[in-house]
C-alpha cells in the first residue's frame, strides 16, 4: 500500500539517506533495482524501482527506466531524493561490476521533460538525441548535484 507523504516524513524526516534502501538484481546485463523505505519498526516497504542494463562488450551502461518513487503517493520531487536514489544505484554498480571507468553512461532521447532538466543540471551532455558521459565524469558530477542539494554523501574512490 503507497505510503502518505505525511506518514513518510514522520517516518524519515528530513534524513531519508538513512530510511532508503536499494535492492539490485543481476539477471545476465539487467540491473533490477528496487528502491524500499524503512520504517519505524524496521520492515520494508517498496517504494519504486528502476532498471539498467550494462553491455560489458561494447561498455555501455543504459537506463532503461528510473521511478523510485513511484508507490509514493503525493511525492513530487524537488528534495534531492531521486538524486539519491540515483547514486546509490551508481555505487551498487561499481560494487557489483568494479571498475566502470571509460563505459558510457547514456539516457535515451524518449526521456520525459524533467528528467532532460535534471541531466541537464547536473552536467550531462547531450549529443545527437542521447544524454552520454563517461561513467567516472558522470559520477563525479552525480555527486556534486547530490551535494547541491544538501546531501552529504561519500562516494567509493573510483580506481584511475
Amino acid at each position: 500500500m503507497p505510503v502518505q507523504i505525511g506518514e513518510l516524513s514522520d517516518i524519515v524526516g528530513q534524513d531519508i539517506a538513512s530510511h532508503l534502501v536499494c535492492q539490485g538484481i543481476c539477471s545476465g546485463s539487467y540491473y533490477d533495482f528496487l528502491f524500499y523505505i524503512r520504517e519505524v519498526d524496521d520492515k520494508l516497504m517498496l517504494i519504486g524501482e528502476a532498471l539498467v542494463q550494462i553491455d560489458r562488450t561494447r561498455k555501455v551502461i543504459s537506463w532503461e527506466n528510473f521511478y523510485p518513487f513511484q508507490l509514493l503517493r503525493g511525492y513530487e520531487g524537488k528534495k534531492g531524493w531521486g538524486t539519491l536514489a540515483h547514486v546509490l544505484i551508481l555505487q551498487m554498480l561499481i560494487e557489483n561490476e568494479g571498475n566502470l571507468t571509460g563505459y558510457i553512461v547514456e539516457h535515451s532521447n524518449s526521456l520525459e521533460i524533467q528528467r532532460i532538466g535534471q541531466l541537464e543540471a547536473i552536467g550531462i551532455i547531450q549529443k545527437d538525441g542521447v544524454f552520454a558521459e563517461e561513467f567516472s565524469s558522470y559520477y563525479r558530477k552525480s555527486i556534486d548535484y547530490l551535494r547541491s542539494k544538501g546531501i552529504n554523501f561519500k562516494p567509493i574512490q573510483l580506481a584511475p
